[in-house]
C-alpha cells in the first residue's frame, strides 16, 4: 500500500532551495560561457597579432621552422576552435518535448539541460587552458628561434664591399663584379658574429670581416 503525506518544512525548503539552485546554475553558466567567448577572443587576437608582427614580418620567423613543425604554432587556433565551439553550446537554447502544464517535467528537463551545459562548459574550459598553454609553447619556440644568430643561414648571395675595405678584399680570392663595389655571387654557408663564411666556385672556403661588409644581397632568400 501506498501512502501520501504531504512534505514537511524541512523537505520542502530543501525542494524549494534545488529549485532555485537549478535556475541559477542555468544562468551561472550561461553568463560564465559569454565571458570566456570575449576573454577567448581577446586572448586569441593578441595571439594572431604576435604571429603575424613576429612571425610574417620580424625576421620571417615561422620561415625558419621545416614543415611541419610550423603546425605548432597552429594548434592554439585549433584549441580556439573547439573551444569557442562548446563554449557556444552552452549558449544555444535547450529544446525538449515534454507534458504541458507539468512542473515535475520542467524540472527534469531544467536539471538535464544543465548537465549537458556544464559538460559542455566542461570541455570549454578545458580547451581554453590548453589553447593558452599551447601559446605559451608556440610564443617560446618563436621567441628562441627570433634569439639565435643567423648562423644557419645560407643561400646565394652577393656582397657589396665598403670602399674602405676593398685593398682587404683583394688579398682573398673573392671576385667583384667589374666596375662595382659588389662581390660576384658566391654561397654564403654561415654567418658567425663576426663574419662572413663563403664558399667559392672552386670549393674552396673563406672569411669575410662584418666590417667590410656594406650591404647582403640575397638572391634566393
Amino acid at each position: 500500500m501506498i501512502r501520501l503525506r504531504d512534505a514537511t518544512k524541512n523537505e520542502a525548503d530543501w525542494i524549494e532551495y534545488d529549485a532555485k539552485a537549478q535556475q541559477d546554475l542555468n544562468d551561472y553558466f550561461i553568463t560564465e560561457a559569454k565571458n570566456f567567448n570575449t576573454l577567448y577572443t581577446a586572448v586569441f587576437t593578441i595571439y594572431a597579432g604576435l604571429l603575424l608582427f613576429f612571425g610574417l614580418m620580424n625576421g620571417q620567423v615561422l620561415k625558419l621552422i621545416a614543415w611541419p613543425g610550423v603546425l605548432v604554432f597552429l594548434l592554439p587556433v585549433l584549441s580556439w576552435i573547439l573551444g569557442i565551439y562548446f563554449f557556444f553550446q552552452v549558449l544555444q537554447p535547450d529544446v525538449q518535448k515534454m507534458p504541458p502544464n507539468s512542473p515535475m517535467a520542467i524540472r527534469k528537463s531544467l536539471a538535464a539541460s544543465n548537465v549537458n551545459k556544464a559538460k559542455n562548459y566542461h570541455y570549454g574550459l578545458g580547451f581554453f587552458a590548453i589553447g593558452v598553454l599551447l601559446m605559451l609553447v608556440s610564443l617560446g619556440i618563436g621567441s628562441y628561434l627570433a634569439s639565435l644568430p643567423p648562423a644557419a643561414a645560407t643561400g646565394d648571395v652577393q656582397f657589396v664591399i665598403r670602399d674602405d675595405s676593398l685593398q682587404n678584399i683583394a688579398q682573398i680570392p673573392v671576385s667583384l663584379v667589374p666596375g662595382t663595389n659588389r662581390t660576384v655571387i658566391v654561397s654564403l654557408r654561415n654567418i658567425t658574429d663576426t663574419g662572413y663564411t663563403i664558399k667559392l666556385d672552386n670549393g674552396d672556403t673563406v672569411d669575410l670581416d662584418k666590417t667590410w661588409v656594406q650591404t647582403v644581397i640575397w638572391k634566393n632568400k
